[in-house]
């Protein structure tokens, strides 16, 4: 039987062992003081999404500015306050201005979006096949990152774990949100090749997928399940902590996020403008900002 939890943003309680005792204390301790060291170095570097408290409420004087909600717990934007800041630049640059709100959590996105559906949405694909996803919204485009429209994401694990493809089982996977049926898209993707069965896993969830990578490195976990570029973003802050990881496995391809609106909520002339803005030819340098922000290289109209 599965079990579920999730990483506080600020602290990760370490295990308890089996005993009590002055050495286990210390272990406990230093476990603490070094993910609390992590953390302040992750800050430092910018990564200030994981103490962000998304889903603020918008004033009245904003209440006639079309909303762009974005969540993407598998991106390796880190600094939220410059995402936002560069996003309403980008488009009050174009002549369109946006009410941009990123989200760090899934239940603070899904909250906001149930309580009042946006102009647009910069979703996982994954959001829109949940059985109690908000009915009205219509995808607009599709990302291409690598001439793909799919990604793929990684089982890692400590180099000093021991831990491979042949004792997977009852181990402790972190991971972000993940599909409507996580259980049942794990094994689709991943452990149906793997000889073990998801139910058989316990899960924490983690707002970023670096979270998880550091929950790993630090051996408060087990396994993580992260995104090729999480990796490289944990190399570039701390070589060192990544250089103590290793792979598993890699998953079958995921759907990019895809950039959706509400028709409900965005007259003709709106969704005209806003998809020239973001489409405009790829000499021009606003359209690579967007691109270099939501991290993809192209965009493809949708089959509806």
């Amino acid at each position: 039987m599965s079990h579920r939890g999730e990483l506080s943003p600020l602290l990760i309680p370490a295990r308890k062992g089996a005993g009590s005792g002055s050495s286990c204390q210390r272990g406990s301790s230093r476990r603490w003081f070094l993910w609390r060291l992590l953390r302040l170095l992750c800050i430092f570097l910018g990564s200030t999404s994981f103490l962000l408290a998304s889903g603020s409420v918008s004033s009245a004087n904003s209440a006639l500015i079309p909303k762009f909600y974005y969540f993407n717990p598998d991106s390796t934007q880190v600094n939220f306050h410059d995402l936002q800041q560069e996003i309403k630049k980008f488009f009050l640059v174009n002549g369109l201005e946006v009410e941009f709100q990123p989200f760090a959590r899934f239940r603070d996105f899904d909250q906001q979006v149930k309580k009042a559906k946006p102009a647009f949405l910069f979703l996982p694909s994954w959001y829109l096949d949940r059985p109690d996803a908000p009915k009205g919204i219509s995808p607009l485009l599709i990302p291409i990152r690598q001439g793909q429209e799919t990604y793929t994401k990684l089982l890692m694990t400590s180099k000093a774990s021991r831990i491979g493809l042949q004792n997977l089982a009852r181990k402790t996977i972190a991971l972000t949100s993940f599909a409507s049926d996580e259980q049942t898209m794990l094994d689709k993707i991943l452990f149906h090749r793997l000889g073990v069965v998801a139910a058989d896993m316990s899960y924490v969830h983690a707002s970023k997928d670096l979270d998880a990578l550091i929950a790993v490195a630090i051996n408060q976990v087990a396994l993580a399940f992260v995104s090729r570029e999480s990796i490289d973003r944990l190399r570039q802050v701390n070589p060192r902590l990544a250089e103590g990881l290793t792979s598993l496995a890699e998953s079958d391809p995921i759907p990019l996020p895809v950039l959706c609106y509400t028709p409900e909520a965005v007259s003709p002339e709106l969704l005209g403008e806003f998809k020239r803005i973001v489409q405009q030819g790829e000499g021009n340098t606003q359209t690579r900002t967007i691109k270099r922000i939501l991290q993809i290289d192209d965009w493809k109209p949708t089959t509806k």
